[in-house]
C-alpha cells in the first residue's frame, strides 16, 4: 500500500511541475485522470514508426504493475511468516469464512495425469515461448513468400470469371483465336525494333507497338493457361469425368503445396524430451513399479501429442490458407477436382480439400509419436532431434 502510495504521490509531483516531458504523462496519476491522455491527438515515435500514446502508456503503466507485484511478492510476502498470515486471513476473510461455512463441502478432485502432462509442457518445460516463435517464424515465412499482385494474373482470374462453367465449342473457339492474335502481335518485335532502328517506322508507332506488345503479353499468359484447361478437360473427358473451366491458380497453389517443414520441426522441438525429465527424475522407474503406472504415462503422453499435433496443425494449416487467400480465390469448390489437376478420380474439389487435410492430419500424428517413441528409447534431446530430423529431412523430400 506505502508503495502504491508512493507511485501515485510521485507522478502527482512530476505532473504538477510541468506538463512538457514525458513523466508528465507516464505516471498513474495522469493517466488515472485520463483527461491529458484525451485532450488531444499524441503519439511517440519509436523506430521511426508513430505509435499512438495511449497504447504506449498502457503498456507502460502494465509493465509498471508487472514490476510492482514482482517485487512485493520477492521482497515482502516471502518473509512473511506463516502465523501472520493465517492472522491477516482471521481478519480479513473471517466475516466470509463465517458465510460459506455452513455451504455444503466439495470434494477436491483429483488431477489426471494428462492435466499434469500438458501443464508440465506448456507451463514448466516453456514450450508455449516454442510455440508462439514457431508461430511468428511462419508467419514471417508465409509473408516473406508471399506472391504479389500481376497483371497478367489478373487478367488471367478475370477471363476465367468469364468464361467459367462448362467449356463450349463457342468458348475454345474464342480462346484459340485470342492466342494466336496475342502470338501474332508478339512475333512481329524483332521486325518492328530492326524497323525503327533503319528508319522505316517513326518513334510515335514503335512506342505504340510497344503498348500493343505489352498488352499482347499479358493475354497471351491468360489464354496458354486456358488452353492447357482445354486440354486437361479433354484429358478428364477420356476417362468419363466431368471437368469445368475455373479460375484454377490457387487451388493449383493449395494441393500441389508441399509438407510444411517449419510445421515438422516444431513437432519434433516439441516432442523430442517428452520422457527426458522422467528419466532424470526416476520417474519413469517409480511408475514401473505400479500395476499400470507406466501404461498411463505412456497414455497420456500419447494423448497430448494427439492434442497438441492436431491443434498445431490447424493453427499452422489456417496460416497458410489466410495468406493463400490473400493472393488468389478459390472459388467454385463444388466442380470436379479433374479441373484443376490431372487425376482419375471423379470427386468434387471440396472433398479433395477435406481428404488432404486428414492425410496431412494423420501423418502429423505418425510423425509425433514417432518422436515421443525415440524420445522414450534414446532417452537425450539432443539425440532424438538428430534422428528426428533424418525423419523431416525424408519428409520434405
Amino acid at each position: 500500500i506505502a508503495l502504491s502510495i508512493g507511485m501515485v504521490g510521485a507522478g502527482y509531483l512530476i505532473s504538477a511541475s510541468t506538463s512538457a516531458n514525458a513523466g508528465y504523462l507516464f505516471n498513474f496519476y495522469v493517466s488515472a485522470l485520463t483527461d491529458p491522455l484525451f485532450e488531444r491527438y499524441r503519439s511517440v515515435n519509436i523506430f521511426e514508426r508513430s505509435i499512438p500514446l495511449i497504447a504506449v502508456t498502457v503498456i507502460i503503466l502494465v509493465s509498471i504493475c508487472i514490476l510492482e507485484a514482482i517485487i512485493l511478492h520477492r521482497c515482502f510476502l516471502r518473509s512473511f511468516s506463516s502465523s501472520y498470515l493465517a492472522g491477516a486471513e482471521k481478519m480479513l476473510l473471517g466475516y466470509i469464512g463465517r458465510l460459506i461455512s455452513g455451504m455444503p463441502r466439495i470434494k477436491p478432485r483429483r488431477r489426471s495425469l494428462l492435466f499434469s502432462e500438458t501443464k508440465k509442457a506448456f507451463v514448466k518445460s516453456h514450450l508455449l515461448i516454442l510455440c508462439a516463435v514457431m508461430i511468428c517464424i511462419k508467419i514471417g515465412f508465409c509473408s516473406a513468400t508471399e506472391v504479389k499482385s500481376d497483371p497478367a494474373e489478373d487478367f488471367y482470374r478475370s477471363k476465367c470469371y468469364e468464361l467459367c462453367g462448362e467449356l463450349t465449342d463457342v468458348k475454345r473457339t474464342l480462346i484459340s483465336e485470342k492466342l494466336l492474335e496475342s502470338s501474332e502481335v508478339i512475333s512481329k518485335y524483332e521486325s518492328k525494333r530492326q524497323a525503327v532502328v533503319s528508319g522505316l517506322i517513326t518513334n510515335d508507332e514503335y512506342q505504340a507497338y510497344l503498348n500493343e506488345y505489352s498488352r499482347a503479353s499479358v493475354e497471351q499468359f491468360a489464354y496458354i493457361k486456358l488452353s492447357a484447361q482445354c486440354a486437361r478437360i479433354d484429358n478428364a473427358a477420356n476417362r468419363g469425368i466431368e471437368a469445368q473451366l475455373i479460375y484454377d491458380t490457387g487451388w493449383i497453389a493449395f494441393f500441389e503445396s508441399g509438407s510444411d517443414i517449419i510445421f515438422y520441426t516444431f513437432l519434433l522441438l516439441f516432442f523430442s524430451g517428452i520422457y527426458e525429465n522422467e528419466y532424470k527424475t526416476g520417474f519413469y522407474r517409480i511408475a514401473q513399479t505400479t500395476a499400470s503406472g507406466v501404461q498411463a504415462l505412456h497414455k497420456s503422453k500419447l494423448l497430448l501429442a494427439l492434442m497438441v499435433t492436431v491443434t498445431a496443425f490447424a493453427v499452422f494449416a489456417g496460416i497458410d490458407m489466410v495468406f493463400l487467400l490473400r493472393t488468389f480465390e478459390l472459388l467454385n469448390a463444388s466442380f470436379s477436382l479433374a479441373s484443376v489437376t490431372e487425376t482419375a478420380y471423379s470427386m468434387p474439389i471440396w472433398f479433395a480439400m477435406i481428404l488432404k487435410y486428414l492425410v496431412g492430419t494423420v501423418i502429423s500424428v505418425l510423425f509425433s509419436v514417432t518422436v515421443c517413441m525415440l524420445s522414450r528409447f534414446l532417452k537425450k534431446t539432443y539425440l532424438v532431434i538428430s534422428a528426428g530430423l533424418l525423419i523431416v529431412w525424408f519428409i520434405a523430400h
